[in-house]
């Protein structure tokens, strides 16, 4: 058993403790939560196809770097790229 099965298994255990009202309290503020996200409009999505390209490794390395820097996935870094240099 790793410390991650620890962890969750006392916030199951602590949940089960839960009074009648301190339950309903937590219920009631996660359907608060399912209202908020399933009332925000979902972006629209272009269809995407994966592409595949060999790099070397150094290249990958900077473009991770620079992603995190950015807070941004490679996926979105290099898709930022591509169409800045191809419009």
């Amino acid at each position: 058993m790793s410390r991650f099965d620890d962890i969750l298994g006392a916030a199951g255990k602590q949940q089960s403790k839960a009074s009648p009202e301190q339950a309903k309290a937590n219920h009631d503020s996660s359907d608060a939560r399912t209202e908020f996200w399933s009332a925000m409009e979902k972006p629209e999505r272009s269809p995407t196809i994966k592409l595949s390209v060999s790099v070397p490794l150094t290249l990958n390395e900077l473009v991770e770097e620079k992603a995190r820097s950015l807070g941004i996935s490679k996926n979105e870094l290099i898709n930022k790229m591509l169409t800045y240099l191809l419009e």
